[in-house]
This record gives structure tokens, C-alpha cells and sequence, in this order.
């Protein structure tokens, strides 16, 4: 969970539509991905990233011969560090200044755990203090004549305590 704040939601989204791609070019059945997350009490995590062909829960194979139909953050598969990578920086000692480091390399899964917890703090920073937030994110593929685009569609579900009162004279 990055929370850089020099980020816009679009910029997010478009992180994330660059993964879509990638995972696509790997498993071009794949139609749509859904990444599931949820916070409150001041902390939260992405519960989990689903892969789907047209209808159905796409298995994807593991490096290891295993089959799963959820990634997580211990997938192998490097992403390009063009498509998504955070920069590393370390304090200088000397300089006493933060040093670009380059990028980080990354994994799809940590890729879609970081982004699917962004994507919707930028939306809506601090969501996940008292009663919090859930949602889903829902990446997928539209076809269009010439190939299809990525869209994306967050739907974002706050919680709050509500409390009714009612006085009674008599």
C-alpha cells in the first residue's frame, strides 16, 4: 500500500489497466479481473484478485505447475518494470538527501494487491479509520472494432454508525 499522494485516481487506473494488458497478453482468454478489499479500525488489506474469461472463473497456472483462480502477493510472474513499479529511494547518509534508487521490480500479484488498495484510497483517502469501507474493483475488457479497451469501475461501499433518537415528554 504505497498511499502516494503525488498520484491522481486516474493515475491509478491507468496502472492498473496496464497490468490488465499484461496479465492479457499472458492469458488472452482473460475477460475480466476483480480485486475485492475492505477496511476499518485504522488498517485494511485487498482480500483477493479473481480472474474471469467470458462467464466463467478463469484457473491460471502457476509457475509451479500448481492451478489457482486467485493471485496473490507470492506470485512469481514479474511484470515489466515499465508497466508498474514504484520508484526506490534510500536516505543518503552522506548527502543527507533521499536517493533515487530506479524501479522496483514487482509481481502481478503485488502489483494488484498495491493498486487495488490505492485505486480506491485515492478515491477516498482514509476510508479504512472507524467503521470503514469495502469494495470491489472490476477491470475489464470492452470490445471495440478494432481490438477492445480496458475499463474500469470501482464500486466503493462506506460504513458508518447511524444512530436514531427520540424524545418523550410527558
Amino acid at each position: 500500500m504505497n498511499n502516494n499522494h503525488n498520484q491522481t485516481p486516474n493515475d491509478y487506473a491507468n496502472k492498473l489497466m496496464a497490468v490488465f494488458r499484461h496479465v492479457k497478453s499472458l492469458y488472452p482468454q482473460l475477460d475480466l479481473i476483480e480485486i475485492s478489499y475492505d477496511g476499518c479500525g485504522d488498517s485494511g488489506q485487498v482480500q483477493r484478485a479473481s480472474f474471469y474469461d467470458p462467464g466463467h472463473r478463469l484457473t491460471l497456472p502457476r509457475p509451479n505447475g500448481l492451478e489457482r483462480t486467485e493471485i496473490d502477493v507470492d506470485d512469481t510472474q514479474l511484470l515489466p518494470t515499465a508497466i508498474y513499479c514504484e520508484r526506490d529511494r534510500q536516505w543518503d547518509t552522506t548527502s543527507h538527501q533521499m536517493v533515487d534508487l530506479g524501479p522496483t521490480k514487482c509481481t502481478i500479484g503485488q502489483a494488484l494487491d498495491s493498486l487495488g488498495w490505492d485505486l480506491p484510497y485515492s478515491l477516498d483517502p482514509g476510508f479504512e479509520i472507524n467503521d470503514g469501507a469495502y469494495g470491489e474493483i472490476s477491470v475489464r475488457q470492452q470490445p471495440e472494432d478494432d481490438g477492445y479497451s480496458v475499463s474500469i469501475e470501482v464500486n466503493h461501499n462506506e460504513r458508518f454508525t447511524d444512530v436514531t433518537s427520540h424524545l418523550y415528554t410527558f
